[in-house]
């Protein structure tokens, strides 16, 4: 400071004060804070701060900025979507945010086994696909007509075939000497006959009214 301005100064203390601090003398004090503290904090309805003795402005716990008049939000809400009006609050901007943090997104309606990033998204988890991650991903190798899945990785056989990946025919239910190439067959085994492949064929001279078999070939 120059004699003048540092004369001027101190006077200024001694006035105010009723103390000289040489180290504060020659502080300078932007315009705004002079301005913000010419007014005792008491007597300004909205401010938030107090004024120290050198002139400065110090805030109150909760305020921040300038002069003050910035609130500081509840620690972890969003700064982008939320805002607060007061210290210790958090306000969710949009009405598709919500939560203590306005950090919780609104799923798409009807969304089942996803989540969001954004409101109104729907990202399926692990295992489900469609636009509503309503649709069960079944184990990779099943039989894509053949099978089917009512939850991830599994793979359930639609009737009439077998396996655990379904590609494999059912036979019809009850044939007993049997085998299919086709879904609910029954083709005999060589031996055998009838709709559930059951009867053996005895040996080709056996009687027909006076013996039987109980397996292929015997009389």
């Amino acid at each position: 400071c120059s004699k003048e301005t540092n004369s001027l100064l101190q006077e200024t203390i001694h006035n105010q004060h009723n103390y000289y601090n040489p180290k504060a003398s020659c502080m300078y004090v932007p315009k705004w804070k002079k301005q913000a503290c010419e007014i005792p904090a008491s007597q300004n309805e909205d401010s938030h701060y107090i004024c120290t003795d050198n002139g400065d402005v110090k805030c109150l716990p909760g305020w921040t900025g300038d002069v003050c008049n910035v609130p500081i939000c509840r620690k972890g809400c969003d700064p982008l979507q939320g805002y607060c009006k007061r210290p210790g609050e958090c306000r969710c901007k949009l009405e598709v945010f919500y939560g203590d943090l306005c950090n919780k997104c609104i799923s798409l309606p009807g969304c089942q086994h996803g989540s969001c990033n954004t409101s109104f998204e729907c990202n399926c988890l692990k295992g489900w696909d469609g636009l509503f991650c309503s649709e069960p991903m079944c184990r990779s190798d099943c039989h894509p007509t053949r099978g089917y899945c009512e939850w991830p990785g599994e793979c359930r056989c639609r009737l009439g075939w077998a396996g655990e990946t379904c590609k494999d025919c059912q036979v019809l239910p009850g044939c007993q000497h049997g085998s299919c190439t086709k879904p609910l067959e029954c083709r005999c085994h060589e031996g055998w006959t009838g709709l559930l492949c059951q009867t053996p064929i005895c040996a080709e001279n056996c009687h027909k009214e006076r013996g039987y078999c109980r397996k292929p070939g015997e009389c």
